[in-house]
């Protein structure tokens, strides 16, 4: 599956989601996603092992960090980011 595939597969799954709150609780789903999207780019990636790390990768889901995105958190048995690059 493609890349363009899954961005619009993500993108209609969270319309959908949208769709199903009431008018007057979108906007505030939308700023936890804006929120969570500032703190993971803002935030630096607890080490490994870490006590912090499940609420990093909550933020990240939230946030829809997902793929290739730079500030995802990365597995303790993950190669390093020098080895890893985008599918040409």
């Amino acid at each position: 599956m493609n890349t363009a595939t899954r961005v619009s597969g993500i993108a209609g799954a969270l319309s959908a989601l949208l769709l199903c709150l009431p008018a007057q609780y979108s906007l505030y789903a939308a700023w936890l996603v804006v929120t969570c999207a500032a703190i993971s780019a803002g935030v630096p990636a607890p080490a490994p092992g870490s006590r912090w790390g499940p609420i990093y990768r909550a933020i990240n889901v939230v946030a829809l960090n997902v793929g290739w995105a730079a500030n995802r958190l990365r597995d303790a048995n993950s190669p390093a980011e020098s080895d890893t690059a985008p599918p040409a």
